[in-house]
C-alpha cells in the first residue's frame, strides 16, 4: 500500500494524457470507468487484504469479540482520519506528501501489529518495515516527493506553465499560463480563461 498509493495518484493525474484526452476535456462514462478501474484496482485489492490480515493477526491474541473491536476501531479511525485529512493535511500538504505521511503511519501500524502478534516470520517483516521507513524518510528529506508532485502536475497539464496549485476542502484549483492566457482549473476542468494583461 505504501508504494501503490503514490502510484495511484500518478496514474490518475496522467490518465488523460495516457488515453490521448485533451487536458481540459471532460471524460465520458466509459473513459471514467477505465481510469477508475485501472488506477484503483491494485490499491483496492491490497487495502482489502491488509484489513483482512490485520483482523487475523489481531484476533490471535484476543478473545472472540476482537473482530468486533477491530471494526469499531476502523470506523472511529475513518471518522478521525477524515477530519484530520480535510482540515489539517489537505490545506498544508500536496497529495504526494500526504501519501508518504500516510505510508509512514501504515508502517508504524504494521510494526505494532508485528510486535503484538504471534507471527512466526516477525523478524523478516520488521526488517522490511525498517527498510521502508528509511526509504520514506530519505524521500522526504531529499525533496523527491515535491519533484514527483511537480512532474505529475506537468504531465497532467502538458504545454502549460503551472502558476499555482492549491487543494482546499471545496476542491482543487490550478492556475496555468500558456501563450497569452491564464486558465483556472477547478478539479481538473477549465473554469475561467482570461487573457494576460
Amino acid at each position: 500500500i505504501i508504494l501503490t498509493l503514490p502510484l495511484t495518484i500518478w496514474l490518475i493525474r496522467t490518465a488523460k494524457v495516457n488515453l490521448g484526452i485533451f487536458y481540459g476535456e471532460i471524460v465520458n462514462l466509459p473513459q471514467m470507468f477505465l481510469i477508475s478501474f485501472s488506477s484503483l484496482f491494485l490499491f483496492s485489492i491490497l487495502d482489502g487484504l491488509q484489513f483482512y490480515f490485520a483482523c487475523r493477526m489481531f484476533s490471535q491474541n484476543l478473545e472472540a469479540t476482537a473482530i468486533t473491536k477491530v471494526y469499531l476501531l476502523e470506523a472511529l479511525g475513518m471518522l478521525l482520519g477524515g477530519i484530520i485529512f480535510t482540515y489539517i493535511f489537505l490545506p498544508l500538504f500536496n497529495s504526494f506528501q500526504i501519501t508518504f505521511l500516510l505510508g509512514y503511519m501504515a508502517i508504524v501500524g504494521v510494526f505494532y501489529l508485528c510486535l503484538v502478534s504471534a507471527l512466526s516470520r516477525k523478524q523478516i517483516i520488521l526488517w522490511l518495515l525498517i527498510f521502508l521507513s528509511c526509504l520514506n524518510v530519505a524521500l522526504v528529506l531529499t525533496d523527491k516527493i515535491d519533484l514527483l508532485h511537480e512532474t505529475s502536475l506537468q504531465k497532467q497539464f502538458p504545454k502549460q506553465k503551472i502558476l499555482n496549485y492549491q487543494n482546499s476542502i471545496y476542491g482543487n484549483v490550478t492556475v496555468t499560463e500558456a501563450e497569452d492566457q491564464l486558465t483556472f482549473f477547478s478539479n481538473g476542468v477549465p473554469s475561467v480563461v482570461t487573457p494576460i494583461t
